[in-house]
């Protein structure tokens, strides 16, 4: 059950990474044009 947990936690931080990661290209990509 623990490692489940840890597991979808995990996951959860990925996913917010890849979010945040985006939105800053974005905003990069935006700030030079």
């Amino acid at each position: 059950m623990k490692l489940k947990v840890i597991s979808c936690l995990l996951a959860m931080i990925i996913f917010a990474a890849v979010i945040y990661l985006r939105l800053n290209i974005l905003a990069y990509f935006l700030k030079t044009i």
